[in-house]
């Protein structure tokens, strides 16, 4: 795997919300999206549900532990890339992420983005987003952030995962109950099916993964980055 200068705290800022992920558990998964979602003559095919927005009085601030977690796909290419945004990143909006960004960095690692007026545009906007980075003394660029680099590579990334122990497991299936007395309160009969569907899994909910964050500074399993470079944390790209 490539990491930004072996800098390893780095690395982790990206596994870790990206290894959340993986603590889904088919076993939790009891009730499948096929068997609620409706087809529409567009060509859709989704799920209506709704809950209620109940203000809650909290001890902190919410707008610390929000999140926006992207899957950026070029299928041409097959590029697959991950982007989790949260308050630490400092990153303007989800909206400035584009499958294009990740193309040209995709063009870039395979040497094949010339560094010339034609693409100059291309270059100060791949700086400015924080995913080139460039050494003024020696002239270069360099990733900044973590990819992996055939089909290969990203097999054994995947299968290095750990799987969650019988201990997690459990909290998964007791934190799934707790969720759904959550959801189904003032639900009709009819809508409890969704409400449980919506409750599924939800130790890997991309919510949570701010929280898992936070816990990680706090115990000092991850150090905050400089701020020179915290626009470049949360990403990892496959490339297959």
């Amino acid at each position: 795997i490539h990491f930004p200068q072996g800098d390893y705290n780095l690395l982790l800022w990206s596994v870790i919300p990206y290894a959340h992920y993986h603590l889904k558990q088919d076993e939790l998964e009891k009730l499948h999206e096929k068997e609620l979602s409706t087809p529409r003559k567009d060509g859709g095919d989704y799920i209506a549900y709704g809950i209620l927005d109940v203000p809650l009085n909290l001890p902190y601030d919410k707008a610390e532990y929000d999140i926006c977690c992207l899957k950026r796909e070029d299928e041409k290419n097959l590029i697959t890339a991950i982007q989790n945004d949260m308050v630490w990143d400092g990153r303007k909006s989800w909206k400035d992420t584009t499958v294009d960004d990740y193309v040209y960095m995709y063009h870039f690692i395979l040497g094949n983005l010339t560094e010339d007026a034609v693409n100059a545009t291309i270059y100060c906007n791949l700086i400015e987003k924080g995913y080139l980075g460039h050494d003024t003394q020696r002239q270069e660029f360099t990733v900044q952030f973590p990819y992996l680099d055939g089909h290969e590579m990203v097999e054994a990334f995947h299968q290095a995962l750990p799987e969650p122990s019988e201990a997690t497991r459990q909290l998964a299936r007791e934190l799934d109950e707790k969720v759904m007395d959550i959801f189904k309160q003032d639900q009709p009969q009819h809508a409890l099916k969704y409400a449980y569907f919506f409750s599924q899994n939800s130790l890997s909910f991309t919510v949570i993964r701010p929280y898992v964050i936070k816990e990680a500074i706090k115990r000092g399993l991850l150090r905050e980055v400089d701020p020179s470079i915290r626009n470049t944390i949360g990403r990892i790209m496959f490339i297959e």
